[in-house]
């Protein structure tokens, strides 16, 4: 009697175990806190997207795509915003997708 219940509540536990955060997410948020870097020492934009995207080699080369869109972003923000929040928040937005 006692294994019905038991297999039961094991299989609602595999439903409700947490998933694992997309690695990719922290290293978005990297890119993110570099630009708001780059912006708060009065970087160009252009400069802040090559300089970010030529530190992506070898397997790591797919993120250079993704540096265009996150650095005009953080630039398009209001100097008040730029802090590492940004990054932070670049990166949990990212994993609850």
């Amino acid at each position: 009697m006692l294994r019905l219940p038991l297999a039961v509540a094991l299989c609602a536990a595999a439903f409700v175990s947490p998933v694992a955060a997309n690695p990719d997410c922290a290293v978005f948020g990297a890119i993110a806190e570099t630009a708001v870097a780059e912006r708060q020492a009065d970087a160009e934009m252009m400069a802040t997207m090559v300089k970010i995207a030529e530190g992506f080699e070898g397997n790591d080369e797919r993120f250079r795509a993704a540096v265009p869109a996150i650095v005009e972003f953080v630039w398009g923000l209001p100097g008040e915003q730029l802090s590492a929040d940004v990054g932070a928040a670049w990166q949990a937005q990212c994993e609850a997708m």
